[in-house]
């Protein structure tokens, strides 16, 4: 199931296929207090490294989404990468 997570200094964008056509969500980089890469110690799979990427919002429920790479460098770059964007702290 094709989604896309992108950001930039106003808003996070997530795209994902609904039943019947593409659905967007946003929340504006001004409602997220910190961001937070969490690696996933239990991973089954040797040759891929997964890490949980979580948006703690000032109101409401943190967002989680999942990272998945052959590098294990790339979640951390992502999580960097989202962090610079929207000007917040990486925890």
């Amino acid at each position: 199931m094709p989604s896309v997570l992108s950001a930039d200094a106003e808003a996070l964008t997530y795209v994902r296929l609904g039943r019947w056509r593409m659905r967007e969500q946003r929340w504006a980089a001004a409602e997220f207090e910190y961001i937070e890469l969490r690696p996933i110690r239990w991973n089954l799979n040797r040759r891929k490294t997964e890490a949980f990427l979580y948006f703690r919002r000032r109101r409401g429920r943190r967002l989680r989404f999942l990272l998945s790479s052959p590098d294990p460098d790339l979640p951390g770059q992502i999580a960097r990468q989202f962090a610079a964007m929207l000007g917040r702290p990486l925890r």
